[in-house]
């Protein structure tokens, strides 16, 4: 059973709701399955469930659920009793939408520049890291070429050993 249902406390507070599956969320709320409804679940909590009133107030199509939550919440002025929002987010205002537009957009734009600053300081400790290599392996090649000079000019400089010998 697709609708939308009210459930209202014995304190005369409503709650309205939608649901594809009427039957099965009754039951989930039988067994306080609800806490994402804070003011629903704390009634449920204070009064128990069977003293709450659970009627379905319009059968409908899937496509007219939100439409006709916001109409009935409206229409029960329910925000002010257990619903907490006024409905489903897919019905908002014009300047609720431009709002979270420009939020969005603002949101994107600095994640966008925190990427690209990440990017650039990855690309500067790549370039400092090249820098040091290139200069250690440059330390390395003088230090070999170095030793190679001294062991050339040993053998240059090498004195015969025959030459220490005495002619009498």
């Amino acid at each position: 059973m697709v609708g939308i249902y009210k459930i209202t406390s014995p304190d005369n507070k409503i709650y309205i709701g939608q649901s594809i599956d009427i039957k099965k969320r009754w039951y989930q709320y039988r067994l306080y399955l609800a806490k994402s409804q804070r003011k629903l679940y704390e009634s449920f909590k204070s009064f128990g469930y069977e003293k709450h009133l659970f009627e379905i107030i319009h059968l409908c199509q899937k496509h007219e659920l939100n439409t006709l939550e916001c109409y009935y919440i409206n229409l029960y002025n329910a925000c002010d009793h257990l619903n907490c929002a006024p409905g489903n987010r897919l019905y908002r205002t014009k300047e609720q939408i431009l709002s979270d537009n420009i939020k969005y957009a603002e949101i994107t734009s600095k994640r966008k520049k925190i990427a690209e600053n990440r990017k650039q300081l990855k690309d500067l400790k790549n370039k400092i890291w090249i820098e040091k290599y290139k200069k250690s392996q440059a330390n390395k090649q003088a230090i070999f070429e170095r030793k190679i000079k001294r062991v050339k000019l040993k053998q240059a400089n090498k004195i015969p050993s025959d030459i220490w010998r005495f002619k009498y």
